[in-house]
């Protein structure tokens, strides 16, 4: 963006009035004989004298077609590098919703897996108090053994996906990756208003600033194709000075 409204900056110069100062100093003789006057009793040579000069000048373009497209292919230009830092900002913003959202899904898998912990050790204990009771099999025992230690496994794979999650999210976001992260904000479901494909294309079409970049880029070509092609048009430009001329800095 610094880049493209420098360029626009360069552009626009050239349309803007343009003040310059000179001061000179200027110790010369002239040859009369050069200048071809030889008459009798003048002499040839004229000085040494001094010639001091200040003077102030100022430049407008009055009529410039070729500088006025360029202007507006910069303009355009401009416009495209905010939409394409626009474009860029929207997808780290959805790669960090994204990652968020895997963390909260995450812990919510953990807490409907830790509820499932807690019936399948309950039911283990119960097995075993009945075994002990002598009214059940061993391998009723063993089957709850199986689910409970199940569930533990799944929790545990669980929480090491989560832990990867919030390594992940902290990377994204720039963080210390040893920082201990806790999920506040919990999302929930929220249905979205149907939209039909015409009006999905027509709403991506007036708001993608991916499409708005191109087709801001393809307007700067335009633009910088018309500066090309009228640059052979001739200008009017406006320039006057002002200052003052004499043998000494007083006059």
């Amino acid at each position: 963006i610094e880049g493209a409204q420098g360029a626009r900056f360069q552009a626009l110069s050239t349309l803007l009035p343009n003040f310059s100062g000179n001061l000179s100093f200027n110790r010369q003789k002239i040859s009369l004989d050069q200048f071809g006057f030889n008459f009798p009793g003048f002499p040839k040579l004229i000085g040494p004298f001094n010639v001091y000069d200040a003077r102030l000048s100022l430049s407008q373009s009055v009529v410039d077609i070729s500088a006025l497209a360029h202007l507006r292919s910069r303009v355009q230009s401009l416009q495209a590098a905010k939409y394409n830092a626009q474009d860029a900002r929207d997808a780290i913003v959805l790669a960090v919703a994204n990652l968020y959202l895997d963390a909260v899904a995450g812990t919510s898998r953990i807490e409907a897996s830790e509820a499932e912990v807690n019936p399948a050790k309950a039911l283990f204990d119960q097995a075993t108090d009945m075994k002990q009771a002598g009214t059940v099999a061993g391998i009723d025992v063993l089957r709850a053994q199986v689910q409970y230690e199940t569930e533990q496994q799944q929790l545990i794979v669980l929480r090491n996906t989560l832990a990867k999650q919030k390594l992940s999210l902290a990377r994204a976001i720039g963080i210390d990756p040893r920082q201990p992260i806790e999920l506040s904000d919990r999302v929930g479901y929220h249905a979205m208003a149907p939209m039909t494909a015409d009006d999905a294309i027509n709403r991506a079409l007036g708001q993608r600033p991916d499409l708005l970049a191109a087709s801001a880029m393809v307007g700067s070509a335009q633009s910088e194709k018309s500066a090309a092609q009228t640059g052979r048009l001739p200008t009017l430009h406006v320039t006057g000075n002002y200052g003052t001329v004499g043998q000494t800095t007083s006059k």
